[in-house]
């Protein structure tokens, strides 16, 4: 359970029968979804994370990990039947949907292959290529080059 201010606490909730899934200092955190059973990424709506997507979804779609997220920003067009939604500050929703996961581990495989597949298709290198190099071979003759030539 650990040291600290909070320890007491920590252990009353576990006697309370409350499940401690991690807890680890946030300058130790590296994010590390490698380990992860469920990877969960979720976003607040503010004007900040309205126009933006987390690195992290994308390393947790290739890594075939289950993720649990929000509906904000463009997450549920990227995560659409392949990761688990719920809506923005509805912690009660998140911890659902994580222990769903963590107690089905057939859907949790199952969102995590999806999510990969998802993820080399539309978000991975060769996928940006054979979108981006005929782009640049179209406008590129212009300047009397190709992106070959480099």
């Amino acid at each position: 359970m650990g040291r600290g201010p909070r320890a007491g606490r920590r252990r009353s909730r576990q006697r309370a029968g409350a499940a401690l899934v991690r807890a680890r200092a946030r300058e130790n955190d590296r994010g590390d979804p490698v380990r992860a059973d469920v990877v969960a990424i979720p976003q607040r709506a503010t004007t900040d994370t309205l126009g933006q997507v987390p690195a992290k979804l994308f390393d947790a779609m290739a890594l075939a990990r289950p993720i649990v997220s929000t509906t904000v920003s463009m997450i549920p067009e990227i995560l659409d039947g392949c990761g688990c939604l719920v809506p923005p500050g509805n912690v009660l929703a998140l911890a659902g949907a994580i222990r769903r996961l963590l107690e089905n581990a057939d859907e949790a495989a199952a969102l995590g292959r999806r999510a990969r597949e998802r993820c080399d298709a539309r978000y991975s290198f060769r996928a940006a290529r054979a979108t981006l190099f005929p782009l640049i071979d179209s406008l590129a003759p212009r300047a009397g080059h190709t992106h070959r030539e480099r």
